[in-house]
């Protein structure tokens, strides 16, 4: 599944009671060996008020969705279960203080995932981790923002980014930038380290079992064996920024950036080399290929691959629609119409080969007067459907 995404909305409901426990904080230098503390955590109830910004699921019945409620003229961070594919939706304590109104004033984290019932991480830019099902988190104490965290072969994986004042510099020519930092974990586990053997990282994070890609800024650089060695792969393309999704050890789907628009490509032998998909369609409504990246526009263009052959497709442009490609990129055609004229389509990927999720949204400068809405389908992204009720089974 795809990362979490920054998304808020406005809500009506009253403002909810939380409970909370003791809070510790910590941060360790640059590159050090983190450190696990207990986190403070709230529970409000989740009810219609209850806005999505992120989620994870390990089966087309169970997931969670990281949002928000409002607390007085602010938003809290709440935490929504449910093993019932939606039916209900059970309130579980999450970290994080009170932020907004204001973009400017973020939450803590905005992304969450889970490698199984038990185990899960919240981040974005901090990054807490439980291992109850999130009864209980503990803050794990890297200097700087995590920016992505992926989970392959029982072991997650996480992009830090150092703060700028003491991050470790890669300087080419005059020119001197901060590098981020690859670590990992056994999912069980808050002994995080850094994986010894990575390359310079600027992103494009993906796992499959015990392959591993990443890319540097020159090349996709990928291990096949949890990150004890790595090879730089020549592939031209994949080198420019992109959003990559592993479905196997061989098949990486890729959406590349490319001077601010977003290009997709598919590789079945592991990045090695790579086939631009919808070159039929380019330039047609229905095309993946020329949509606005996150370089361009407040919210990038995204896509969720469901098999060799199947990929659907959201640009980010206020009303257009979710198209799917079900013959490995040949054609492509709209499935699902945009709600209104002024929200946009982010899709969050897929747990099965038929079922997968996506946010419809409305973005704006302050959380309380945004929108997002989970959506779902069963059928390889050919139908879609809203996924998620109002009804709590309290928390």
């Amino acid at each position: 599944m795809g990362a979490g995404l920054l998304l808020a909305a406005c809500s009506t409901a009253p403002i909810p009671t939380p409970t909370t426990s003791s809070v510790h904080r910590a941060r360790t230098p640059v590159g050090s060996a983190p450190s696990a503390v207990a986190a403070t955590t709230h529970s409000y109830p989740v009810s219609s008020g209850f806005v999505p910004l992120s989620f994870s699921a390990i089966s087309p019945a169970r997931w969670w969705t990281l949002g928000f409620v409002m607390c007085g003229s602010r938003q809290c961070l709440a935490l929504a279960g449910t093993t019932d594919a939606g039916a209900t939706q059970t309130s579980i304590p999450v970290p994080g203080k009170p932020f907004g109104p204001g973009v400017a004033q973020p939450p803590e984290v905005a992304s969450i995932r889970f490698a199984n019932a038990e185990d899960g991480w919240a981040w974005g830019p901090d990054l807490f981790a439980t291992h109850d099902g999130g009864r209980t988190w503990a803050q794990i104490s890297l200097a700087g923002p995590v920016t992505a965290l992926v989970v392959g072969g029982g072991t997650a994986y996480a992009i830090e980014q150092p703060p700028a004042s003491a991050a470790p510099t890669t300087t080419t020519s005059a020119i001197s930038t901060a590098s981020s930092l690859l670590w990992q974990a056994p999912v069980s586990s808050n002994q995080w380290v850094r994986v010894a053997n990575s390359p310079e990282v600027t992103g494009g994070l993906a796992a499959s079992g015990s392959s591993i890609w990443v890319s540097n800024g020159t090349n996709l650089v990928t291990s096949s064996n949890s990150g004890k060695s790595f090879d730089a792969l020549t592939n031209p393309v994949l080198s420019d920024p992109c959003d990559d999704q592993a479905l196997s050890a061989s098949l990486l789907w890729s959406y590349c950036d490319n001077h601010g628009l977003l290009f997709l490509y598919r590789s079945t032998d592991a990045g090695v080399s790579s086939a631009l998909i919808g070159h039929s369609v380019l330039g047609q409504p229905n095309s993946p290929d020329g949509l606005p990246s996150a370089s361009t526009s407040a919210v990038a263009s995204t896509f969720g691959a469901a098999s060799v052959s199947t990929v659907v497709v959201a640009s980010s442009v206020a009303g257009s629609p979710l198209t799917q490609s079900d013959d490995g990129g040949l054609s492509f055609q709209a499935v699902q119409s945009a709600p209104d004229k002024t929200g946009s389509w982010s899709v969050l990927g897929f747990i099965t080969p038929t079922v997968g999720f996506a946010f419809w949204k409305h973005l704006s400068y302050a959380y309380n007067k945004n929108s997002a809405q989970l959506w779902r389908t069963t059928d390889g992204g050919a139908h879609w459907a809203p996924a998620m009720t109002a009804k709590s089974a309290g928390p």
